[in-house]
């Protein structure tokens, strides 16, 4: 019995926690801003777009990207999954287009 009253009274608690939500005004909740929606300048700019620059050289060719695990340290897609985690929010970041983030992805599904 008090196995089903525990049950009712988290049914209970969910449903008041619901309605307070929903009668706190939505202009009072804090907000996320998209990328899309920023635009970067000044020194954070240039120190974006430098990463970006970096992540466009040699070691992060498409080519020259994919690893072996002992490369990786025991750790495999480590580095292809932040190069491509990197390159995305840079890409929304600085509204640049990454120049090989359409081949790396590409590659990585094969």
């Amino acid at each position: 019995m008090s196995y089903k009253k525990n049950i009712l009274a988290g049914i209970v608690l969910i449903i008041s926690c619901q309605s307070l939500i929903s009668q706190a005004k939505f202009e009072n909740i804090p907000h996320t801003l998209a990328f899309e929606n920023i635009t970067v300048k000044g020194e954070m700019r240039t120190r974006a777009l430098a990463n970006f620059d970096r992540l466009e050289r040699d070691k992060y060719l498409p080519q020259n990207l994919f690893i072996t695990e002992t490369q990786s340290g025991g750790w495999p897609g480590d580095t292809e999954g932040r190069t491509i985690l990197a390159l995305t929010l840079l890409a929304q970041a600085t509204h640049r287009t990454p120049k090989y983030l359409s081949e790396i992805t590409r590659r990585w599904s094969h």
